[in-house]
Order: C-alpha cells, then structure tokens, then sequence
C-alpha cells in the first residue's frame, strides 16, 4: 500500500513538479491550493505527511500548520515545509508551530525523497508504538481484571475456609463435651461407689473400671487432639519462642514419684539450659510428657537419660530408657498397625506417641525411635529448629 501525501502550494506548478517527483517515488498524492482546503482534506482523510508551502493568500503556511497540530487524529502527521524563504525566523517559526523539517527553494530532489521517507517511516514507527502501548495497556487492563477477580475468589474461598474451620473447631468441641460429659459421670459415681464397697471383689470391680474409665477418657482426649491438629494443619499454626529445655525439665519433674514408685531414676542433662525453638508451648509440653510418660510405663526399673544438645541448625532431645523394646525391629514403621485386623496394645501402637508424632512433625521437626541396639530398652529423640 501506497504512502499518502498531501501537498500544499497556491502555485500549480510547484504542485505538479511536486507530484510528479513522489508519484514517481511511488507515493499516493493529494493536492490542496491553500491551507482552507488542506484542513478540509484532513478532516475527511489521514495522510502519512503534509509538504506544505508558507507563502499562500488568506492561511498562509504558519497558521495552516498550527490548526493541524490542534486536529486529534491528524496531530501526528509530520509536515515538511518546502519555501523560498530561508531567513532564521521563518525557519525558527516553522518549527515552532509543529513542522518537522524544513526545506528551501530550490531543492535537491534526493535530498526531499530521503527527508520524506524518513519522516515516514518515524511516522509509521511511532504508531506502531502507539498500538503496541494500546494493546499492552488492554492486556493489564484484562490481566487485572483477571486477579481482581482471582483475589475476589481466593477471598470468598478463604472465607468459606475460615468457616469451615470454624465449624471443625466447633464440633471437635462438641464431640470433646459429649464425650467427657458422660466419662466424668461415670468416673463421678464410680467415686461415690468406692465408699460403699463391703469386699475384695467389689472394690477390685471398681478399681478396674475406674482404671478403664480413665484410660478411655485420655485415649478419648489424644484422638481428638490428633484430629484438631490435622484439621487445623500446619499453615495456621501460632508459633512463639518457648524454652524447649525448660520444657523437658519441667516435665521430667512430672513423672519423678511415678518413676520412684517403679524403682526408675531418671537424669536430666543439657548443656543449653537457654535454648529457644518457634512453637506451640502447649502442644510441646503434651509431646515431651508423651515420650517421658512411655519411657516410664514401659520400664520396670532401671535408669532413664533424658539429654538437651543444642546445635548449630536446632535442638535434639534424646530419651534413653531400660524398658520394653519396640517390636518387629523396626519401630518407625510403629503406627501402621493401628488400622489393621491384629492390632494389640504394645508400646508400637501408643496413641499417645502417635500424638508426638504428629506435633513434632507439625512443627518441621523430626521424632525417631529405636532400639537400643548395646543395652535392653529404646532410645527416642526428637529435633526442633531454632
């Protein structure tokens, strides 16, 4: 497709010399007589550029060049000035008002044709910068509207969620009273019963089904723990700094006269008695006297080690005892039974240690088991980061 150019002369000549010269040049051309016409050619028609003569009657060539500069779609147009007139202040001025180039009487017709092709081809250029903003502008204007949409529903999803764990909450709450509510009914009269208990039988009656009752209300209380934390995960944790190693100790104390009871001495030993990990304080402390609590009740005597090493990355707590060992030989394999049709309460399948599991791992740490492979009993420990 041809370049359209418009010239604009009040001399016939200078217009035909003109068209002849660009026709030749391969160019479209359209001719106006004085700067009335050319607006009126503008109005109806885009032109890639405008040679536009000064000295005109009525318009001259200043005035033309102003009025196109203030059209909105022809503004961008260049236009080349072709006169007689070679003084500074017309040429000054011609740049002023909004011409591009500026070209004396006589001219050199390569010189017009290289001028003219190169504004041309600035023209075509700059449009094409002009669509390519447009269509970069579009696809931010649709992308936007895209996330805004994609934020509107993550939002709404997030809120579905909110209520839904809401709603977990609330029903793990439900579960947990309409569980215990009758538990300490019966652990309440079992109580009562204990007083009018006139023999060995009645009272070894009621000691075993106070022992079961209690067993019952703590497996009870760890699955729904089990289930709060998986329902919960582990994005929506509320981490703190907690002393883990006051933790330890604090719950060592715990089982000190379960342990004396048994004939069991535990030491405690750490060389960070300051170190601090993230993490829930509550959930921690319920891990540890899990460990220590399995460490005790699966030992009848003997000595337990529980020691704090800190470390450069984090923290490991090692829980060494002389009591039953893991079955299978392979205890990190301890929890798969739990679902199967031989299951037996061992020291593998404690629900409580399951809990552990689950806490430490909810936290980004590590909780191993093993037997003790130069003495009897197990060796559990546990990693948290710093």
């Amino acid at each position: 497709m041809s370049h359209k150019v418009l010239i604009v002369d009040d001399n016939g000549k200078n217009i035909q010399l003109l068209g002849n010269l660009l026709m030749e040049a391969g160019y479209a051309v359209e001719y106006a007589f004085n700067g009335q016409l050319a607006l009126q050619w503008l109005q109806r028609t885009d032109f890639d550029a405008i040679l536009l003569d000064i000295m005109m009657p009525d318009m001259d060539g200043f005035e033309t060049c102003a009025r196109i500069k203030q059209m909105p779609n022809r503004m961008n147009i260049p236009i080349i000035f072709i006169t007689a007139r070679d003084d500074t202040d017309s040429i000054t001025k011609a740049f002023r008002v909004g011409g591009v180039d500026y070209l004396t009487k006589p001219f050199n017709h390569d010189e017009l044709l290289a001028r003219l092709g190169t504004h041309v081809e600035l023209k075509m250029s700059r449009e094409k910068l002009i669509d390519t903003a447009r269509w970069l502008a579009e696809e931010v204007r649709v992308k936007t509207e895209e996330i805004r949409k994609a934020k509107e529903e993550l939002e709404e999803a997030y809120n579905e969620l909110k209520l839904l764990d809401l709603a977990q909450n609330e029903f793990l709450k439900s579960i947990s009273h309409e569980i215990r509510t009758p538990l300490t009914g019966i652990v309440g009269s079992l109580s009562l019963l204990s007083n009018y208990k006139d023999n060995d039988e009645m009272n070894e009656v009621v000691n075993l089904l106070e022992k079961s009752v209690r067993k019952l209300e703590k497996y009870s209380y760890t699955a729904l723990q089990i289930a709060f934390i998986r329902l919960r995960g582990v994005e929506r944790q509320e981490f703190i700094e907690v002393n883990i190693s006051a933790i330890v100790k604090n719950c060592v104390g715990i089982y000190l006269q379960q342990a004396k009871e048994k004939s069991i001495v535990i030491r405690f030993k750490t060389n960070a008695p300051g170190v601090v990990v993230k993490g829930d304080h509550d959930l921690l402390v319920q891990a540890v006297k899990a460990l220590i609590e399995s460490s005790v009740v699966y030992s009848h005597d003997g000595i337990i080690d529980v020691s704090i090493t800190d470390s450069h990355d984090g923290v490991w707590c090692s829980i060494a005892d002389e009591g039953t060992p893991f079955s299978n030989d392979a205890p990190v394999y301890m929890f798969d039974s739990m679902n199967s049709k031989g299951w037996t309460h061992d020291r593998n399948t404690s629900l409580e240690l399951h809990l552990a599991q689950i806490i430490f791992l909810s936290h980004g740490g590590t909780l191993l088991f093993r037997n003790n492979e130069t003495a009897k009993g197990t060796i559990t420990s546990f990693f948290l980061k710093k």
